[in-house]
């Protein structure tokens, strides 16, 4: 009775005292992660818009590459294959089509990681 007794108080400071040690050390390595892969990772740094084109450029603040994985405009895809941003690269995205004075588009930005980028443009 006495061995299990022990056994289980030794179990019990082992798991406390790990818990002590492991906690820290998760919540710096947690913190570190968002740094290396924030939740959104591409800042917008400009846009425009005319009757045949939007034009959106992003930057890269994950110091890991981004890739662009799709693009919708209001809900509907565009057609791009996806692409690769590096580590605080600006990158000017041409969306090409036809676009009407007085109305509103939405576009989306998703990438391999992170929660997708969402623009509304007003073409005045």
């Amino acid at each position: 009775m006495r061995t299990a007794i022990s056994v289980l108080m030794l179990t019990f400071v082992t798991a406390v005292g790990l818990a002590f040690f492991i906690a820290p050390q998760l919540a710096s390595m947690t913190e570190r992660l968002k740094t290396v892969f924030p939740n959104q990772p591409l800042l917008v740094h400009s846009t425009w818009i005319n009757d045949t084109c939007i034009a959106i450029t992003v930057q890269n603040t994950a110091t890991v590459n981004v890739e662009i994985t799709q693009i919708t405009i209001n809900n509907e895809p565009y057609a791009t294959s996806s692409f690769v941003i590096s580590p605080k690269e600006l990158r000017t995205l041409h969306l090409y089509g036809t676009y009407k004075r007085g109305e509103e588009y939405t576009v989306v930005i998703t990438s391999s990681f992170g929660k997708p980028l969402t623009i509304i443009l007003k073409y005045d």
